[in-house]
């Protein structure tokens, strides 16, 4: 997902309102009309690339957004929390980020919790939300030198981000899966585990086959075996 304005500094006003109409957004029930297009301008730029990414997305259901700028960490470890709740139910998403550690998973709930709310502010259910998408960007990176030995120096980045969530109903073509508080074991670990359980369960075959050939009751001197 690209955020609107990362390319505004390579389309010009006349050709980003071209290839919105290209893609369709021009002219539809909620677009600008062809005649209103402008000439030029950042808005113009802005507002057309807009339209570009919102019908890339293919929204087709009403949606409830929530954001924040600037949060103090990186982009690597604030995806690792973000593919936790992505497509998943709001109310699992909000239990299961209660329960991780991390720092990033509280800028990622307290987002999904203002969601929530707007999302009862325009008319939905609140009880029947999706995290729909998370989106997340890279904002300014600071700079700080880092001093060494023998009068040598480094660079010391302190990153941040932009986040975005965006929620709404849940639909009957939804397909998601649901959270469990149960941590999956490791794929060797699962490994180990069935190769284990696949020769307890041949050895106990085998075992069973020799116990049923074995003749455990002999015949007794004397007795009727004709029986």
């Amino acid at each position: 997902w690209m955020h609107p304005m990362g390319v505004r500094g390579f389309v010009s006003g006349r050709a980003a309102w071209q290839a919105a109409d290209d893609a369709g957004a021009v002219g539809e029930e909620g677009g600008a009309a062809a005649e209103d297009m402008p000439v030029s301008g950042r808005w113009a730029r802005r507002r057309a690339l807009k339209m570009i990414a919102d019908k890339a997305q293919h929204h087709d259901f009403p949606r409830a957004t929530a954001n924040v700028r600037n949060v103090k960490t990186s982009m690597k470890k604030l995806n690792l929390v973000c593919r936790l709740v992505r497509r998943a139910q709001v109310d699992a998403a909000l239990l299961q980020l209660s329960l991780q550690p991390k720092k990033s998973a509280r800028f990622v709930r307290k987002l999904i919790h203002e969601a929530k709310f707007n999302a009862a502010v325009k008319g939905m259910d609140p009880e029947n939300l999706l995290v729909d998408e998370i989106c997340i960007g890279r904002a300014k990176y600071l700079k700080r030198m880092d001093i060494k030995a023998r009068g040598k120096t480094g660079l010391i980045t302190k990153p941040y981000c932009h986040i975005w969530v965006f929620v709404r109903e849940v639909q009957p073509s939804d397909e998601f899966s649901f959270h469990t508080l149960r941590r999956k074991r490791p794929h060797w670990k699962r490994r180990i585990a069935e190769t284990k359980s696949i020769a307890r369960r041949q050895y106990g075959e085998s075992v069973g086959k020799e116990l049923r050939d074995r003749s455990w009751h002999k015949p007794v001197m004397g007795a009727d075996t004709s029986v």
